[in-house]
Formats: C-alpha cells, sequence, structure tokens
C-alpha cells in the first residue's frame, strides 16, 4: 500500500521497509538527502521523514523515483524485482555501454553462466 504524504507521523513496519530501501538507493548513488529530494522535486526534511518510516510517499513521487534512478515499483515498495523490471535495467545499463566493448561483456556473461552451470 502507498501512503500519501499527509499520513500519520508514527512509523509502521511496511514504512519503515520502504524508508530502508529508499535509503539504500541513494547511498547506492553516493547521494546526500538534499540532493537525492532535490532529484525527485521534495523536500529534504521530507526524504529524512520517508526513510525513517514516519512518512509515506504518493504514487507520483513513487513514479519520479522510479523513473530517475531507473528501479522498480516493486523493488521500492516489496524488496523484488520483477524478471521485466531487471531486464529494463539491464537495457539502461548496457546502452551507455561503448559498442566496442559488448563482445567483451557477451563473453563474460557466457563464462558466468558455464560457470553456474557446473
Amino acid at each position: 500500500m502507498i501512503h500519501d504524504t499527509n499520513t500519520a507521523q508514527r512509523p509502521d513496519a511496511e514504512k519503515t521497509a520502504i524508508g530502508r530501501r529508499i535509503r539504500q538507493l541513494r547511498l547506492q548513488y553516493g547521494l546526500s538527502q538534499e540532493d537525492f529530494a532535490e532529484s525527485i522535486h521534495v523536500s529534504t526534511n521530507f526524504i529524512s521523514e520517508l526513510e525513517t518510516g514516519k512518512k509515506g510517499m504518493s504514487v507520483e513521487t513513487l513514479c519520479r523515483l522510479c523513473y530517475e534512478y531507473h528501479v522498480s515499483s516493486d523493488m521500492i515498495l516489496f524488496g523484488k524485482a520483477t524478471v521485466h523490471s531487471v531486464l529494463e535495467h539491464m537495457e539502461h545499463s548496457l546502452n551507455s555501454i561503448p559498442t566496442e566493448d559488448i563482445p567483451t561483456i557477451i563473453s563474460y556473461l557466457q563464462s558466468l553462466y558455464k560457470i553456474r552451470q557446473m
């Protein structure tokens, strides 16, 4: 369930878990709360309250966050990625790789697959 920004100030387990995942995402990008907040058009105070589970977010904020950081809403809300969201993330990442590096990456993935089959 997605909570609106006007929900009670008391953390619950769901909001706390979502807040932890958002904090982890922010730290993964090496961003301060201020920079992260600015990137999704909310206040720094809101990010602080979100990360500590004191507030929930609107669907609009969730969508901005997912779009900006190429993460699925399933990952933010439930801590699980769907196959579709993983493929979208991989596609986005691969689009930024220089063409000349693609054979090396394919070779690496094939080797990794062989190792996992052992």
